[in-house]
Formats: structure tokens, C-alpha cells, sequence
């Protein structure tokens, strides 16, 4: 059983520096002299993962996609009420009910599922069972995203399940001390990075949503479709900006553009209407 995760470790680990220096070599042939201010970067992640029997490493997707939608949230519904705010529009904050925050510190924080396995890791005689009774004493019945799994004959043991944005969760901790002990796993210190670096950045979104669950051209199963827009916060996102002000002009461009019309209406020197006319841009 070791040698097999072992072996998993070791392929997940050549994948991961074969994909880096790919992605240097790309970056060397595209290398100029000149001075650069800015970067594109397109990150492509595996959906939240459901399935019948999930693991450790439906655990870690789930919780990568828990952060990047919590991500999403953030810029989708309060940084851009706060944009509203900032430009002097007349606006009451809307609170669209979709913090996540809960349920990723139930996995990140001190005493969080991930801060007791790490804790198991370090004593020789924890194991499976013990894992289990220390999630159980800390969170059960204290925190609503942890509950105990329902029991459905012909289905796979689940000894715990976790309400995440998506959909509720039961996960199988078979194994996880020994997966996580995995000396080439640094996949929460890699999500921390990668949230820093998108923290740093002015993102744009791409949803892809599957019409149906067979793989059948022209086949569009509305409940599903539905589901994802909604738990992703797509309809959310439509709201706000049915609410607001979807289309924006900068002020700049809407100077350079429409001046001619009346160069008289935005005398050089009139910070006043200027200001007035930067909000207005915001509705055009």
C-alpha cells in the first residue's frame, strides 16, 4: 500500500516540474529586453468534485474551489458595492447571502480538519479512528458545514460529510495520515500562493457550465444548468449588476470620445463637472 502511494507521490511530482518547465521555456521564447509592467496569467482549474466515494484528494479540489469562489464572491459582491460607494452613486449595501467563509475555516484554521490531520501525522500511534473522534469532538454539532453522513445501503462507508457551497460532501478518511504525510504534498502552502498572486491581480471570470450529465450534443437538462449558475453565483453576479451598472466607459475615453460633440461642456478647468461626469460615465 505504501509503495502504491509512493509511486502516486512520485508521478504527481515529475507531472508538476514537467508542467513548470514547460511553462518556462514558453516564457524564455516569448522573453523580450524591453521593460514590462504587466502579465496575463489564465488559471484553469479542475470543477468541485461529488462522487460516490470521495477522499483526501476530492477534499483538497473542493477546498481549492471553496477559495476561488469565495474569491469570486469577494469582487463580485462587496468589492464592487464598495466601487459603487467609492464613485459617490447612491447605493444601500446588498447582502446576497453568499460568504463562504465558514466552511473554509472549518478546513484551514487552527483546529480545522486540516490542522487535526497534521496533528494525528505527529503521533506514532494515531490513526484512522482517532482522526475521526478528533474532528468529531471539535466540530460536530458545533459547526453547521460539519455533519454526520447518512447511511445509504449499497453505497461506500462515509465518515463525515461537509456542506460546501456546491453541495453537501461525505468523504471517506481511509488512509488520509498516511497521504498526508506524502513528503512532496504541498498543496495547501501552493493554494496559499496562488491566492496571494490573485489577490495581486485585476481578474476577469470564465464560467463553464455542462448542459447535461451524458455527454450528448444539443441535450440541455435545465435543473442542472441551474444548479451551477446558482451555486457559482452567477445569478447573484446578474443581480448586482441589473442593479448597478454593468457597462462602464473610463472617464478618459469618454472625454477623448464624445468632446467634440460640445467641447464647452467639460471646460479644462471645471473639477466639479468633472466629477459629476466620471459618475455619469459609470451608467453609459
Amino acid at each position: 500500500m505504501k509503495v502504491n502511494y509512493a509511486i502516486g507521490a512520485l508521478s504527481k511530482s515529475v507531472y508538476e516540474k514537467m508542467f513548470m518547465w514547460m511553462v518556462v521555456r514558453i516564457n524564455q521564447s516569448l522573453e523580450t529586453k524591453q521593460p514590462r509592467q504587466y502579465f496575463i496569467g489564465v488559471l484553469d482549474i479542475a470543477g468541485f468534485e461529488i462522487f460516490e466515494y470521495n477522499t483526501f484528494e476530492q477534499l483538497c479540489i473542493n477546498f481549492t474551489n471553496e477559495k476561488l469562489q469565495q474569491f469570486f464572491n469577494h469582487h463580485m459582491f462587496v468589492l464592487e458595492q464598495e466601487e459603487y460607494k467609492k464613485e459617490g452613486i447612491e447605493w444601500t449595501f446588498i447582502d446576497f447571502g453568499m460568504d463562504l467563509q465558514a466552511c473554509i475555516d472549518l478546513i484551514e484554521k487552527p483546529m480545522g480538519i486540516m490542522s487535526i490531520l497534521e496533528e494525528e501525522c505527529m503521533f506514532p500511534k494515531a490513526s484512522d479512528t482517532t482522526f475521526k473522534a478528533k474532528l468529531y469532538d471539535n466540530h460536530l454539532g458545533k459547526s453547521q458545514n460539519f455533519q454526520k453522513p447518512r447511511v445509504i445501503k449499497g453505497r461506500p462507508e462515509a465518515h463525515f460529510s461537509l456542506v460546501h457551497y456546491a453541495g453537501t460532501v461525505d468523504y471517506n478518511i481511509f488512509n488520509w495520515l498516511v497521504k498526508n504525510k506524502d513528503p512532496l504534498n504541498e498543496t495547501v502552502e501552493n493554494l496559499n500562493k496562488l491566492m496571494t498572486n490573485l489577490r495581486s491581480t485585476h481578474p476577469h471570470f470564465v464560467r463553464c457550465i455542462i448542459p447535461n450529465e451524458t455527454k450528448i450534443p444539443g441535450a440541455m437538462e435545465n435543473p442542472l444548468v441551474m444548479h451551477q449558475l446558482r451555486c457559482n453565483g452567477v445569478l447573484e453576479g446578474i443581480r448586482i449588476c441589473r442593479k448597478g451598472f454593468p457597462n462602464r466607459i473610463l472617464y478618459g475615453d469618454f472625454k477623448q470620445r464624445y468632446r467634440i460633440l460640445n467641447p464647452n461642456a467639460i471646460p479644462e478647468d471645471n473639477s466639479l463637472i468633472t466629477r459629476k461626469l466620471q459618475r455619469n460615465c459609470w451608467a453609459l
